[in-house]
Formats: structure tokens, sequence, C-alpha cells
């Protein structure tokens, strides 16, 4: 061999061998965060499926002069079922998270109109696509987030409902195994340290909210502050939002873990101009006696609130009580017109007459008020791990307006780790007067569910 060429050769292999060691030294410092990654840390990519199946019973309004006569409103079923398939993925990189949770459900459903035929005689089956959730989130640094995407946005410590959150109509869950409807949602968020945040938030976009379909409320799009402390046994949060159409919100709320077994929470509201259908005398097409309507009555202040705490008792399960008073709910006088418009639309006969007034009927259902008296009192009792295999909960929902009761039972039973099996059962009872008024008698729900 050549002794020059041998000389010519060996600097040709330091350049290499430099930039491998430049190379290993990025990749441990994870400059290519997308190529590295630690199984035993993380995991990139995760998932898991939730199947729900269940079967129904209800009791509703269905007699002329009831909210809903003959079902031509609410369209319910008295027995329906369905199988819902929940899956969620998530996909976690350095700086960008990325969560689906596509929802595919099935329902079997009896046919809803005309009421009263058998059991078996089914239209069918019907299929519904949708995301539950369809988020990304980018971490600029520690201290910084961008998010976007469609979810439900929780603000707020109440179990019953919560007034501080101005993005989501009805965030009631007396079933808790139905999904809230998520919204379209944009946030900018910083951290100053660990216990202090601050959001920016723009609610984009109602998705399939039923209250902001035609033909009940218009939705407008509608932009936030949220500042949130988190303490040792505490937590706070104040949101100032305001919507496109001028309505302005300011909400708050605050815990506090007393001991081991005590906690209390407050959540309010102090809204100008209420988004809701409230009853007038009179109507803009001169053929009815009343209609619902969002308008000039809705242009003052209205404030929202409730007090809660709850108690764990040593052997096990904790009780929890709620009060809460609903300022844009109905006082006696809107009430009673309320309860009149809905008993006087059976006197609408004529096509047009009569579809005006089911419009009206609609419109009361879907009022944009979850609850539409003034005072309720929410209780809750349950108890987790039962032989470390069952769960109860009892809640009870009372109007102390109109002495209207609502009792729901839900029991969990932990088959194996993977398999899941409920029943829920609700009932109301009020007094005759208004009877009308109420659209669900009773439910009886029956399912399992499996998680993998």
């Amino acid at each position: 061999m050549n002794p020059k060429s041998k000389i010519l050769r060996q600097p040709s292999k330091q350049p290499m061998k430099k930039i491998i060691i430049i190379l290993l030294i990025l990749y441990g410092q994870d400059v290519f965060p997308f190529w590295k990654v630690d199984s035993l840390k993380r995991k990139p990519f995760t998932w898991s499926l939730q199947t729900m199946g269940f079967g129904r019973a209800m009791g509703f309004a269905n007699q002329i002069g009831s909210i809903n006569p003959e079902n031509r409103i609410a369209k319910l079923n008295d027995y329906d079922g369905g199988i819902y398939f929940r899956p969620e993925f998530r996909l976690k990189l350095r700086t960008l998270d990325f969560w689906v949770k596509p929802r595919v459900h099935v329902d079997f459903p009896q046919n809803p109109y005309p009421r009263g035929q058998n059991f078996w005689n089914y239209r069918g089956y019907s299929t519904e696509v949708f995301f539950q959730e369809l988020k990304t989130r980018w971490q600029i640094n520690n201290q910084f987030f961008v998010q976007a995407g469609r979810y439900y946005k929780q603000i707020g410590t109440s179990i019953f409902i919560n007034p501080s959150n101005p993005f989501i109509v009805n965030t009631s869950r007396l079933n808790p195994k139905i999904e809230l409807f998520p919204m379209d949602f944009a946030e900018l968020s910083f951290s100053s340290n660990g216990s202090w945040n601050y959001t920016l938030i723009a609610n984009v976009g109602a998705a399939q909210t039923p209250v902001f379909k035609e033909p009940f409320l218009t939705f407008e799009r509608k932009y936030g502050f949220l500042v949130e402390h988190y303490g040792n046994s505490s937590n706070e949060g104040l949101v100032l939002s305001a919507d496109e159409a001028g309505r302005t919100r300011l909400g708050g709320y605050a815990q506090k873990n007393v001991s081991e077994s005590i906690v209390l929470w407050t959540d309010f509201s102090v809204d100008y101009r209420a988004n809701r259908f409230y009853p007038v005398q009179g109507s803009s097409t001169g053929l009815l006696n009343y209609e619902m309507v969002n308008g000039s009555e809705n242009d003052k202040i209205f404030v929202s609130g409730l007090i809660g705490a709850s108690y764990t008792f040593k052997w096990g399960p904790t009780l929890q009580v709620e009060y809460y008073h609903n300022g844009k709910g109905y006082n006696q006088e809107q009430f009673e017109r309320f309860s009149t418009q809905i008993t006087t639309a059976q006197n609408y006969n004529f096509d047009v007459t009569r579809d005006l007034a089911d419009l009206n009927l609609g419109r009361s259902i879907n009022s944009g008020l979850p609850f539409n008296r003034k005072n309720y009192v929410f209780t809750q009792f349950g108890q987790n791990d039962l032989f470390d295999k069952l769960n109860v909960n009892i809640r009870n929902l009372y109007s102390i307006d109109d002495s209207v009761n609502q009792l729901s039972t839900l029991i969990e039973y932990n088959a194996t780790d993977n398999i899941e099996i409920y029943g829920l059962a609700l009932k109301s009872t009020m007094p005759q007067s208004v009877d009308f008024t109420q659209l669900v008698n009773y439910q009886v729900m029956i399912g399992i569910i499996s998680k993998f």
C-alpha cells in the first residue's frame, strides 16, 4: 500500500467521528424529542376503549295540556336501548399533546310517535358518530401553553351545578352515565408559579349543544379571562366573560378542606343580560295569548350562587349537601304565566297556531335554564368500594318553590377489573298543580360497561 495514500485516508475518519459524538450528545439532551422515546418512563401513544350497553324505561308527560302533549314535542321513548362505543386516544410528544375521543352511538329506540305501541315496535336502529373531544395542546415552555379544539370545559367546584361556568349552559349530571355536551374552545394559559394560573378562553362554537339549535337560543361567541389559585388545602377561581351580543358575567368559586372529613365550597355568578326564554302575555304574531321570548326582561342583573358542604364518615360513606339560589329562575308571576301558556296550548288546533304553540312548548323545555325555579337543595349520600366491588350513590334534588322532588339511585358493581354492571333509578314526585310542567316522571336504566 502506498504510504501516502494511507496518510490521506486517515483524516477522513475524524470529522465523521466528531459528528457522531455531537449527534449522540444532542440526542442525550433531547434536541430531537420526536426520535427519542423512553419506554420505561412514558409512552407517546396510549388508547383505551369503553363500551356501554344499556336498556332504559321512561315515564314522561304526554297528556293533552302538559308540556309534551301526545309526545309531539320531546318525542321520547317509553323503552329504548343502545350500545355506545367510547374509544380514547392520546399522542404525547415533547411539547405537543393530542387527544381524540370519538363516539359511536348505536340506539335502538321504540317508535316515539304515536305513543303506546308494543314494546317490540322498533323502527330499526340509528347510528350517530361524533367527537366528544378533539383537542391539541402546545406546551410553549414551563409557564405557557396553547390549547384548542372540541371538549368539555370544566370550571367550578360543585357536584350539582356550576353557575360560575359561563360557557356550558347545563353542567348538571343527574345521570352520570350520560356525557355532557362539549363545545369548541381556544385557550392561552400562563402559570406564574405552582399556585396561580391565568387563562384567556374563547368559546367559538356550540358543537351539538341542543339549546343552541333552531328554533331555540342563538349561539354567540364568548370570551373569558380565568384566574385560578391552588393552595395546600383550598382552591379558588374568578372568571370574567362577555359574548358578542353584549352579555357579561362574573363567576367565581372556592373550596376549602377544613379537615380530613369536612369540605366546604361555594360557586356563584353575576350576570348582566341573561340568555334565556321566559313567558310573556301576548305574542308577536297576535295569534297566541302567551309566548316564550328572549327579550327585555333579561336586560338586568341576575345573581346566582350555591353553598355546599360534605362530611366523610369514619366508616366510609360521604354525605354532601348544597343549597342553590337560581337568580335567573322564574319568580312566582313568571311561573304562573309559564304554567298557563302550557295548559292553554291545547286551545290552538289550526295548523299555524298549533305550530306556534308547539314552538313555545319546545322553548319551555329548552329554555336555557337547567332549572326553572329559584331555590333548590341537592343532597348526595355515597359509598364506594363496598366489599371492594360495589359503589352506591343516592341523590335527591328538591325544589323549595314548588315542592318538586327528584330522587335517584345509582349502583355500580365491578364484576371484574374490566367489567362494570350498573343500574340507575330516578323518580319525580310533585304536587298535582305543577305536574303538567314536568317532563320526566321516572326513569330506570340498566347496563354493562366494558373497559380496555
